[in-house]
């Protein structure tokens, strides 16, 4: 497992809006599914299957897995993600896995840490949700 300095933490505490305080833990043995939007750092030694969004920082913990899809500002991983990710940083310590399509600015895995998959440059929708594809435009609206 990789260790953080205080400077780190204080980084990630002072950027985040209020949500240093805010830390959520899914311990070994619990399962979550669905949909899930954390404000604060997630840190995960269970399963959870699904969507995450977080403001902050997702951790991975060596026992914890995330199937599905992850959006968070940063993500450590030392377990198991197989997702569609997007993040301004990703790190996959030395044990962790990550499996699937990665968006982000940058990617950093350490020995013994591996990705699989493709990465592209980072997009962050503003909004921070999908947006619905405009399938027809009317041509009156067109000529205006």
């Amino acid at each position: 497992m990789a260790i953080f300095n205080k400077a780190d933490v204080q980084q990630t505490a002072a950027t985040r809006n209020g949500a240093a305080d805010n830390v959520t833990i899914i311990a070994p043995g619990n399962h979550l599914a669905g949909q899930f939007t954390i404000v604060g750092l997630l840190h995960v030694n269970g399963q959870i299957e699904g969507e995450v969004v977080s403001s902050a920082r997702i951790d991975v913990g060596t026992s914890g897995e995330i199937n599905g899809v992850v959006r968070a500002d940063s993500l450590h991983v030392a377990g198991l993600v197989k997702a569609d990710v997007w993040c301004q940083n990703l790190v996959v310590l030395a044990g962790g896995e990550v499996h699937g399509l990665l968006q982000c600015n940058e990617l950093v895995v350490e020995s013994g840490g591996q990705f699989f998959g493709e990465r592209k440059a980072y997009e962050k929708n503003e909004l921070g949700v999908e947006l619905p594809e405009i399938t027809h435009v009317p041509k009156d609206d067109l000529l205006e």
